[in-house]
């Protein structure tokens, strides 16, 4: 008579098979890391062209308003440093690509994508702001801010940045249901070593 077969002792041989990613998989990951390089210098380079233009406001005339633009624009410039460096910057270097290290990549990815588009949503505001903040100023001084710099701001760039939080919203949902997957995913993997 055979002894009984232990499925749990099976069920755990087979699941701690060492296993090699796929190449399109590698492929993948390695473009998406590229891709974040790539972000990453772009957005250090807008943030020094912020730092230009931030620094050419505060030469000439020396308004109020040049006062504020370059406030605002060097804000911009060091929130556009501060994200770029937290969020990009721990996936430029990663190396791990076992099958572990490629499902710890895209969980770390897919949290990268949830934190920049709830930034980009907080970009919006910060552009309403600056909005309200020059309406303030056009009405406390109405000669120093250009009817046309109020109109541009409040018929073209509110409706887009509205928009934009609109889709920065749809897109961080599906990020969110994605992240909630590959946590999962993540989980298992970890339960079967």
């Amino acid at each position: 008579m055979q002894p009984p077969f232990d499925f749990k002792q099976l069920s755990k041989a087979w699941q701690q098979q060492p296993t090699q990613p796929l190449a399109t998989d590698l492929r993948a990951a390695k473009r998406q890391q590229n891709y974040q390089r790539w972000q990453y210098w772009a957005e250090l380079a807008a943030a020094g062209l912020l730092l230009l233009m931030g620094s050419s406001q505060l030469f000439g005339e020396r308004t109020l308003l040049d006062m504020f633009l370059a406030l605002f624009l060097f804000a911009g410039a060091i929130s556009i440093v501060l994200t770029s460096v937290s969020l990009h910057r721990p996936l430029l270097n990663y190396s791990d690509w076992s099958s572990q290290g490629l499902l710890q990549f895209r969980l770390k990815k897919c949290r990268t994508s949830v934190r920049y588009l709830r930034y980009n949503q907080y970009s919006c505001l910060a552009l309403l702001l600056f909005v309200i903040t020059l309406w303030g100023l056009a009405w406390w001084q109405p000669a120093q801010v250009p009817t046309i710099l109020l109109q541009v701001y409040s018929f073209i760039v509110l409706p887009g940045c509205a928009i934009g939080w609109w889709l920065f919203g749809r897109k961080r949902q599906q990020a969110k249901k994605q992240l909630a997957h590959l946590e999962l995913l993540y989980a298992e993997f970890q339960e079967s070593e």
